[in-house]
């Protein structure tokens, strides 16, 4: 299985809610590490239960979609360019 084949891979298996997160960096303009927005801030705009939100959160970093700045006090979060070109096809073929 070369790169492309696993993208495509990760984008089948995208879910409601991981593009809801996804959405929330994009319009919140959280697309790199100086422009990140707070872990806090990220959960509230969800509206996900506790639960639903970390396995969304985990299941996004574990594919590098989002990446989270731990040098701050307030872990910030933002979306990768893995996690912007996931949106844009994704947004695509809507």
């Amino acid at each position: 299985m070369n790169m492309d084949n696993y993208f495509e891979y990760v984008l089948e298996n995208i879910t409601l809610q991981d593009l809801t997160l996804l959405k929330i960096l994009n319009e919140n303009g959280a697309l790199s590490k100086f422009r990140a927005i707070t872990l806090f801030s990220l959960k509230e705009k969800s509206e996900m239960s506790e639960a639903i939100f970390r396995k969304v959160f985990n299941a996004l970093s574990c594919v590098r979609f989002i990446e989270t700045d731990k040098s701050s006090k307030d872990h910030r979060v933002f979306m990768t360019s893995y996690g912007k070109e996931a949106l844009k096809v994704l947004m695509d073929e809507m």
